[in-house]
């Protein structure tokens, strides 16, 4: 007997498959849990050092603003002149900024993980 050849490919398909099936090796049910208690303390590592970071990029920023808000206001008393008002805070913006980007960027690779 002979099986048309759209059959002979289907039937040497799921023989194929069958056969990768049995090679796969078992785990056992402590190995199951150790792999899933790795996989949950990978995770946790992970989170910290987010936080960590994050932690990090917060105090930087608070800072900054914390330094852009007194120029701010010795401009407004007029104990700084215009210029070097502008001199100091021009700067001091562009790394807020920075930082701000920064953050951003992490979080859409962070996303991008998870996605996948």
């Amino acid at each position: 007997m002979v099986l048309p050849s759209d059959l002979t490919k289907r039937f040497n398909e799921t023989i194929s498959h069958k056969n990768e099936v049995f090679k796969m090796k078992y785990l056992t049910t402590i190995e199951q849990f150790a792999l899933k208690e790795a996989r949950l303390e990978a995770e946790r590592r992970g989170e910290l050092r987010g936080e960590k970071r994050g932690e990090k990029l917060g105090e930087e920023r608070g800072e900054l603003i914390g330094q852009i808000k007194m120029l701010d206001m010795m401009r407004q008393n007029n104990t700084i002149p215009q210029k070097q008002y502008e001199q100091m805070i021009n700067p001091l913006r562009i790394q807020l900024q920075k930082l701000t980007d920064d953050s951003k960027n992490s979080k859409k690779r962070y996303y991008k993980k998870i996605i996948k």
